[in-house]
C-alpha cells in the first residue's frame, strides 16, 4: 500500500481510479448475501430430503452425521452406444 493510504482523500482517489468501493462492507455485503441464501435454503431443506437421513453418530463413529440412500441406476441413454462407437472409431 502507498505510504499515504491512511488519508481518506487518497483512498477515495485510488478507489475511483480502480473502480472499487471505498468501504469494504459495501462490496462484501452483496457477496455474503449471495452465498448465505443458498446455504440457508440447503440447511432448511436437507432434513426433509427423501434420500437423506440425519442420524446421531455411533459411539465408535465420530464422523458420520448423515446417511444417504443408494439411488437406483438410471437407464443408459440411447445415444450413449453411438457416442462410444464414434469415439472408438477415432
Amino acid at each position: 500500500m502507498p505510504a499515504h493510504w491512511q488519508q481518506e482523500t487518497q483512498r477515495a482517489t485510488y478507489s475511483q481510479a480502480l473502480p472499487q468501493p471505498v468501504q469494504v462492507a459495501s462490496c462484501m455485503d452483496p457477496w455474503r448475501e449471495q452465498r448465505t441464501q443458498p446455504l440457508t435454503q440447503f440447511h432448511r431443506e436437507l432434513p426433509r430430503h427423501p434420500f437423506v437421513h440425519l442420524t446421531p453418530p455411533a459411539a465408535n463413529e465420530a464422523r458420520r452425521l448423515c446417511a444417504l440412500d443408494r439411488l437406483t441406476a438410471q437407464p443408459e441413454p440411447q445415444s450413449l452406444g453411438r457416442i462410444q462407437d464414434l469415439i472408438s472409431q477415432r
